[in-house]
């Protein structure tokens, strides 16, 4: 099995179990028509879209460039793999997001994981991550009314 494949049943199987514990969601008599349920199944079936489509893709193109998914590693290597190292910089954001706060703590996350994926474009990098905490700070607290917390600027 090749790994589109195999990312399509997983995404598939996946988006069937996110669906099922949509659907133990009850509907709250307070809430408005469309309910709490709306934007989560539309992801849900979003995903589910996604992953038969990928498989039936990769089943009806006689792709000759997919490799086999292979779970083996080189001795040594396995903790600089991506997805172990994103994976990481996401923890570490979730342990430090209360402390720092929502600003700081993001732009540090975004940073760290553009750095690690191209490595030579700091300065943009830099850029796009505080750019990009501003911005979705300012829409989601300024525009939307959320609060996030702000951990070391509020001293």
């Amino acid at each position: 099995m090749n790994s589109n494949r195999l990312t399509g049943l997983i995404a598939m199987f996946i988006s069937v179990v996110y669906l099922y514990f949509i659907g133990m969601i009850e509907k709250s008599p307070f809430s408005d028509s469309v309910g709490p349920k709306l934007f989560p199944l539309l992801c849900g079936l979003g995903m589910l879209v996604a992953g038969i489509s990928i498989f039936l893709i990769d089943i009806f193109t006689d792709s000759l460039s997919a490799k086999s998914v292979s779970f083996s590693h080189k001795k040594g290597h396995f903790l600089k793999s991506p997805l172990v190292v994103i994976t990481t910089i996401g923890c570490i954001y979730a342990l430090v997001f209360e402390s720092l706060g929502y600003l700081i703590s993001t732009a540090l996350m975004i940073m760290w994981m553009m750095t690690y994926l191209q490595k030579k474009k700091w300065i943009v990098n830099t850029i796009f991550s505080v750019l990009f905490s501003l911005g979705s700070y300012f829409m989601f607290v300024k525009i939307l009314n959320l609060s996030f917390p702000s951990g070391i600027l509020s001293l």
